[in-house]
């Protein structure tokens, strides 16, 4: 979901709502990925908000083509 074509920043709430996750799962899955370097946090006018890091983003591309050939 941090992924999103349409969004740089997601707020919890947002984040919970397209996955079908609580927002006490999603919080903690975002406080994983902070503490490893796969995303980040600021506030917005409505509190936090979060964003993939470059690591992130780098991470999620290869989760995505793992197994497809490369010519």
């Amino acid at each position: 979901s941090l992924q999103s074509h349409e969004y740089t920043w997601r707020y919890v709430s947002g984040i919970s709502k397209e996955t079908s996750l609580t927002r006490v799962q999603v919080k903690e899955s975002l406080q994983w990925l902070s503490e490893h370097g796969y995303a980040k946090k600021s506030l917005g006018k409505n509190g936090e908000i979060w964003a993939s890091t470059q690591e992130g983003r780098y991470l999620y591309a290869v989760i995505c083509f793992d197994g497809v050939p490369v010519a």
